[in-house]
């Protein structure tokens, strides 16, 4: 295969996953807001606890949004700086969402106390690395 076809099927797969990646935010994020400004909610939690919530949904997308920039080698490249400004953000936003994510286990009762057990060790693992 020449390096010319290489480097376009490359591009293809990361167009695809970009626009993926994208979409999957986007929809994350609708319905988060749409469910948040409903007044019936199917988790009591959303009610005793909006400010858990909304945290972990805002910062999880800033998070996300974040996280596509760091991807990208040309801008690695370019821009280490912002490229570092950037990635120490981003941690700070992803340990938070996750520490709501959390939260939101242990005091909402529609998940149960019993499903950090479940939980913790996979936010932990994905926001160490």
């Amino acid at each position: 295969m020449s390096p010319v076809c290489s480097r376009t099927i490359g591009l293809d797969i990361r167009i695809l996953v970009l626009t993926t990646t994208t979409f999957a935010v986007l929809l994350g994020i609708g319905l988060s807001v749409e469910h948040l400004l409903d007044n019936d909610h199917y988790n009591p939690g959303f009610d005793e606890f909006p400010l858990t919530i909304t945290l972990h949904v805002v910062l999880g997308a800033l998070y996300l949004g974040l996280a596509a920039f760091q991807l990208v080698p040309r801008f690695r490249e370019r821009r280490p700086e912002v490229h570092r400004v950037i990635g120490r953000v981003g941690v700070g936003f992803g340990l938070v969402s996750a520490a709501t994510a959390i939260a939101a286990t242990v005091l909402f009762p529609f998940s149960g106390r019993s499903t950090i057990v479940f939980i913790a060790p996979f936010a932990v693992t994905s926001d160490v690395r």
